[in-house]
């Protein structure tokens, strides 16, 4: 228990490091801690009360380092702290107090400018996918190969929202609906493929070579197609280096 007792000592220094961001939400206030490494570290208990050191029940919320403690009344202030209990329901001393004034809901961030024209992607294989915007020469190709980056980028398609697509779907074979996503307003939609060898994918067999000068570790070709809003759905890759699908508002 002496082991176990110390353990927790320096738990409860790690837990020191809450920090509370610009506020959180009308009549709440946002939590986060640095996690625990103790291997039998279970959960977490948040504690807070209108007086410092002075708090009610505790409120138990599972091992996670982030917790929102809602309906306290705006404008008034509390003060917090977090304590951690291990597989056998050991708690630690608490963390150190933090206090702040819970404050009503901010208005939301404006969207980056296009993100909205793709959402609900889906990719049927799992895989990590990234609806990305601003594409620019030094961009990453693909979300699971920080290496690949795209060299120079045509001018027509500087700014355009991109799906960074994962490399390793290149081999992922026979899929019609590997990639689908909602188009909210008309736009042009653009395949990027590499030149050596590559075929097109499926769905994509009637786009048109714009000809444009796009390059990766080695050229690209681009190919385009106009589509309306819309649900979108494009299938494997052909061969070659997995694509990446660019869209530009019409």
């Amino acid at each position: 228990m002496k082991s176990k007792y110390y353990t927790f000592i320096v738990l409860t220094l790690i837990l020191a490091a809450i920090h509370i961001p610009n506020i959180a939400g009308a009549g709440s206030v946002k939590l986060s801690w640095q996690p625990n490494s103790e291997t039998d570290m279970a959960s977490y208990r948040v504690y807070y009360g209108t007086a410092s050191r002075d708090y009610g029940l505790p409120i138990p919320v599972g091992n996670i380092t982030e917790y929102t403690v809602m309906n306290l009344d705006d404008g008034k202030k509390y003060y917090f702290a977090v304590s951690a209990v291990d597989t056998s329901g050991n708690e630690s001393g608490l963390s150190q107090e933090v206090s702040k004034q819970a404050g009503p809901v901010p208005a939301p961030a404006p969207p980056l400018p296009g993100e909205e024209l793709i959402t609900d992607l889906d990719v049927a294989t799992g895989r990590s996918y990234f609806i990305k915007t601003g594409l620019e020469s030094g961009a990453q190709a693909y979300s699971d190969r920080t290496k690949y980056i795209y060299l120079k980028v045509p001018a027509e398609l500087e700014n355009a929202t991109y799906i960074q697509t994962a490399h390793r779907d290149a081999y992922s074979k026979g899929y019609n609906n590997l990639l689908s996503f909602n188009l909210n307003r008309a736009a042009g939609v653009y395949v990027i493929l590499d030149d050596l060898n590559s075929s097109m994918p499926v769905g994509m067999e009637d786009f048109t070579d714009t000809g444009y000068d796009f390059k990766f570790y080695r050229n690209m070709s681009v190919y385009m197609k106009t589509f309306p809003a819309g649900r979108m759905t494009f299938g494997s890759n052909g061969k070659g280096d997995m694509y990446t699908i660019l869209v530009v508002e019409k």
